[in-house]
């Protein structure tokens, strides 16, 4: 059976702009374990620094204890897990870009581009993948393509999972207090997420939107 890669993102320091991220890598063999910063976007054809943006990276086992490693290149870092069984990477994203392709968190909302925020383990982007998503207090929402775990957690902390990587890559995520409609076209439900005030008519938009899907389903 395939083992699970843990993820949880932290959205708790919205005023700094950082997004915290914690991976738990089961170890599976010998060698080094190396992680790495993507530097692609699902359906862009460009390469982006999303390293650029990591800060405060670090290496434990499970009791806190440091790992050694080396940074390889600008997105790759190689840990030596010695004797423990899981790898244990934290670090932050700076995130104050509105765009299709990075993120944004302040006071009232997240937006989550999954490759300017996931580090993915190399050699192993097909295995199974879990995020937890923690809010502060207040924020009620958390909207995404991944698949709710069955123990979803609390009001402030929720689980998703995702095939591997590239899925988990695939699904942006938006959380906070944000206005949603939802239709349906040939069974699959869908999500509009809004933010903010404005002059828009949300019934014709969503309307719109959902014929706009039901031309391409065809």
């Amino acid at each position: 059976m395939a083992s699970t890669i843990r993820y949880t993102v932290s959205c708790l320091e919205p005023r700094t702009h950082h997004i915290g991220v914690e991976i738990r890598v089961p170890v599976t063999g010998a060698g080094p374990v190396r992680l790495a910063m993507p530097v692609w976007s699902p359906g862009s054809y460009s390469v982006d620094d999303f390293a650029g943006r990591v800060h405060g990276v670090e290496f434990t086992d499970p009791s806190g204890i440091p790992l050694r490693f080396s940074k390889t290149d600008k997105t790759t870092w190689s840990v030596s897990p010695g004797s423990s069984r899981t790898v244990v990477t934290r670090y932050k994203v700076f995130a104050l870009d509105v765009d299709v392709h990075r993120s944004y968190l302040d006071d009232t909302r997240c937006t989550v581009n999954g490759t300017s925020v996931f580090m993915y383990v190399m050699g192993r982007k097909e295995e199974p993948v879990e995020v937890t998503f923690r809010i502060p207090p207040g924020w009620k929402r958390i909207d995404t393509g991944l698949r709710p775990t069955s123990a979803q957690g609390t009001k402030r902390a929720r689980t998703y999972s995702a095939a591997d990587y590239d899925e988990l890559a695939d699904c942006p995520v938006f959380l906070g207090n944000h206005h949603v409609e939802t239709f349906e076209v040939r069974g699959v439900p869908h999500t509009v997420a809004i933010v903010g005030p404005g002059n828009y008519d949300t019934a014709l938009l969503t309307s719109h939107t959902q014929r706009i899907v039901e031309q391409l389903a065809h």
